[in-house]
């Protein structure tokens, strides 16, 4: 059942945009460049690929969540990029320790390292991760993470930065990576979303009051810094007493998010996870076949392991994506740093297909794989 009503079952595909809103993403598109908001940000590497920072797939994201206003939209995405900027989210990204990154990855929904039958990552969890315990010790974890050759601004909060660091991953890595499979609905539009299964059969009012500084810092990361980024999110095992817990958690999320959530009963999970997710690709304990439980490294499906070389496992820490030697050419590598020194690991390089891939559109600006699809065929309506 919807926990917000029917509108939660919309959350498999948008609706496309028309021909007046495409007009207006144009519109908003440029207000962003003639403010350099679409030039190659602060602290970012000569060769890093821009997507999920400021390419066509994010600004759309954007533009959903402010409802299409070009104001709005524009305005959120500048406080977005202001807030990297000043804090330094890439470099921070680029020299977190991988055990720091391992830990803040097992707080937060984590990648299975398979997707949904329309090709999107899907993600697992359980609450039992977040007690004050854990998010203790989370806290005091990130008080002792020290950069001593990186200068941040003492406003910065590591713990703050790590957050961040969990979510840019999904857009940074998994997301471009699924968006490479070729075989995938629609496979000309970017993967930009991504599907959760929450598992809260241990939950309690002492848990969540306890964790309620977690729950806040991820509805406001979800709700002001990633918009968009989730598809759909299937809660499991909820006790009885949920409706009760729910009527004050709601209150920090924002409305799209909160429609995004959908509540299975017991004796349907296996049912509807089937409907959205293959049975390959669904953990054993809800009735699938996939063999992922609670902290483990993302399993890759096989399609992921074909473009990364045969891996079945992508590396701890984080990952991303820099340009190749030639057109069209990407590597996934692996950064952040491995006992105080830095990492720099390749993992794959893939070619791009297109005739447009590599191209670089502006002066001084990223190059960009993201092409006029995001505002085609599946995201545009006909004028038919």
């Amino acid at each position: 059942m919807s926990l917000e009503g029917p509108q939660a079952t919309n959350g498999v595909a948008d609706e496309p945009l028309s021909a007046e809103q495409a007009a207006n993403f144009e519109v908003y598109k440029s207000k962003c460049a003639e403010n350099g908001l679409l030039e190659r940000p602060v602290d970012f590497g000569s060769e890093d690929v821009c997507d999920g920072i400021n390419d066509d797939v994010v600004l759309l994201r954007f533009f959903r969540a402010r409802k299409y206003n070009v104001d709005e939209a524009y305005k959120m995405f500048s406080a977005v990029c202001l807030t990297r900027e000043k804090h330094r989210h890439c470099v921070f990204y680029d020299n977190i320790d991988i055990e720091s990154f391992d830990e803040t990855r097992r707080i937060y929904p984590h990648w299975t390292g398979h997707r949904d039958k329309r090709g999107q990552p899907l993600y697992y969890f359980d609450m039992e991760a977040v007690t004050s315990k854990t998010i203790a010790a989370h806290t005091k974890s990130s008080e002792s993470i020290s950069l001593p050759d990186i200068e941040f601004p003492k406003s910065s909060s590591p713990e703050s930065l790590r957050s961040f660091t969990a979510f840019d991953y999904a857009i940074r890595f998994i997301m471009p990576l699924c968006s490479l499979v070729p075989t995938r609905p629609n496979p000309s539009t970017p993967i930009s979303r991504a599907i959760y299964i929450i598992d809260i059969a241990t939950v309690s009012l002492s848990q969540v009051w306890g964790a309620r500084s977690w729950i806040k810092t991820t509805a406001d990361l979800l709700a002001n810094t990633y918009p968009e980024i989730l598809d759909r999110v299937f809660i499991l095992n909820a006790p009885s007493f949920f409706p009760t817990i729910w009527s004050w958690i709601k209150g920090f999320l924002d409305p799209v998010t909160a429609s995004k959530l959908q509540l299975v009963p017991r004796s349907e999970t296996l049912s509807t996870l089937q409907t959205y997710i293959p049975l390959s690709s669904i953990p054993t304990k809800y009735g699938g076949e996939l063999a992922f439980e609670l902290g483990m490294r993302p399993v890759l499906d096989q399609e992921l392991s074909e473009i990364l070389g045969g891996r079945s496992e992508v590396p701890l820490g984080p990952l991303k994506w820099i340009y190749g030697e030639g057109e069209g050419k990407r590597v996934a590598v692996a950064v952040g740093r491995v006992g105080g020194a830095k990492r720099w690991e390749r993992l794959a390089e893939v070619k791009m297909g297109g005739e447009k891939e590599g191209k670089i559109v502006q002066e001084g600006s990223c190059r960009s794989e993201v092409t006029d699809v995001v505002l085609s065929g599946q995201m545009l309506e006909s004028q038919a």
